[in-house]
Parts: C-alpha cells; structure tokens; sequence
C-alpha cells in the first residue's frame, strides 16, 4: 500500500498525525484505506492518544461479514474500552497478530 505521508495538527500539549491522503474515515474516527477489493481499518491517532496506553486488543473474527458502521473488534487501554466500528463493508481475511500479543504497538502507529 506504499508509504504514507502525514499532515500535524497540534491542540493543546497533543500533535496529531492525519494521513494527507488514501484514508476515509468514519464518524468514530475510525479509517480504511482501500488497495483495489482490499481495505486496511483502524482507529485514529487521536483515538489512540486520548485512550491512553493500548493494554490489550480484542480482534474480530476472521471470515465474518461486517457491515459499515458494525462494531468489529475492541481495545482496552489505560482510560477506557474502544469498540472499533466498520467504516467499510466487507468479510474480514486477517488481523495484525502482532497486535493481540503487543497491543501497544497501537500507540507507536495506529496507521
């Protein structure tokens, strides 16, 4: 899917990364970018700074059909519980299984 450049926006003591471009993003601040018939989801930089630190990740089930707007899957962090919702429709091939055994990686790079 190639590298991605970014766009810093800086409220308060937070800087933000937001891709300048190939991602959409749903009204939960959740993203996909698109590759063809292939779509990569997850949630925002502003998502995960103001969560604080990724605890633990709760994926989706692998073959199920999901709906925009669908809860897919959660994480845990040290503020609260995030339900990840779709912002595409499709069935679910695979999920970062780096993720389920180093949730934090979310805090390095949520894109």
């Amino acid at each position: 899917m190639g590298e991605v450049n970014y766009r810093e926006f800086g409220v308060g003591n937070h800087t933000f990364r937001v891709p300048a471009s190939g991602y959409f993003f749903n009204n939960r601040d959740c993203w996909a970018r698109v590759d063809g018939f292939l779509a990569k989801v997850g949630v925002s930089d502003f998502v995960q700074q103001n969560a604080g630190e990724v605890l633990s990740f709760h994926p989706p089930r692998i073959g199920l059909e999901y709906a925009i707007f669908d809860d897919i899957c959660s994480f845990a962090a040290a503020r609260t519980t995030i339900d990840i919702v779709s912002p595409v429709t499709g069935r679910l091939l695979a999920v970062n299984q780096e993720l389920i055994e180093y949730p934090g990686l979310m805090n390095k790079s949520p894109y």
